[in-house]
């Protein structure tokens, strides 16, 4: 074959590859485009999902309270509720991590589904939004009987209360805002390592005595969650006396 004919044919051939590259750059854009608003929608769905975890709000119509511990639940709260609040205040205040102008705000899910959505751990207890601004979420309870109501429907038996995983994981928030009242001092500019209060030291070194309730130690800038959580949660609850719920307005 000579290179004429060669050259021929290409020539002949090119009008269908120029047809055949432009359709190729069309798709491509127009998947680029449907890529970019799945993208979009991804984000926005992700950012509504944040704020309703920020402001989970309309979703927990219903408030009972005690001092800065706040009880939230979708449907009315029994009387009980305000000795739960109080109790699970009275733990936490003893530990260095409280801070009385703080609030602590408990959303007490009624279905597995609400608990599932809003903590992403349908098998746990509690989670505490350590990352976000420090809400707690509980899966269902019996606020009457004082038990947290486990995946299997059973109660949870055994010390681990309602009160108890309220503590417990407010213990979590407690730690992670900076607003406790842990007080930490610099060893030198720019270093990032706290050195924790003589209180803060005392009860580390007094409440690990808790056994398998207790969290490992964490990072170098606080006392430990060990010993916070630990103090905080390793008592029994006192019963008080309140008020019962009432509907935000």
């Amino acid at each position: 074959m000579s290179i004429s004919t060669v050259l021929r044919r290409l020539a002949l051939s090119l009008p269908a590859l120029a047809i055949a590259a432009a359709g190729l750059t069309a798709a491509v854009r127009r998947w680029a485009g449907r890529g970019a608003k799945a993208l979009l929608l991804l984000v926005a769905a992700f950012a509504l999902y944040v704020l309703l975890l920020l402001n989970p709000g309309p979703l927990f119509a219903y408030e009972a309270r005690f001092a800065n511990v706040v009880l939230h639940a979708p449907q009315p709260l029994p009387d009980h509720a305000i000795q739960i609040a109080r109790a699970a205040h009275d733990r936490i205040a003893r530990s260095p991590f409280f801070s009385a102008t703080d609030e602590y705000d408990v959303y007490l899910c009624d279905t597995p589904g609400l608990y599932a959505f809003v903590s992403l751990k349908p098998g746990s207890g509690g989670v505490s939004q350590v990352y976000l601004d420090g809400n707690v979420f509980l899966r269902p309870s019996a606020i009457e009987r004082d038990r947290l109501i486990g995946p299997s429907g059973k109660d949870v038996p055994g010390d681990r209360t309602l009160t108890y995983y309220i503590a417990h994981e407010l213990a979590h928030t407690m730690v992670a805002r900076p607003s406790g009242a842990v007080r930490t001092t610099r060893s030198r500019p720019g270093s990032k390592k706290a050195t924790p209060t003589t209180s803060a030291r005392r009860e580390r070194s007094t409440s690990t005595r808790c056994g398998p309730h207790s969290a490992p130690e964490s990072a170098s800038w606080i006392p430990s969650v060990q010993g916070c959580i630990s103090a905080t949660i390793c008592s029994r609850h006192t019963r008080s006396s309140g008020r019962g719920s009432r509907r935000r307005s």
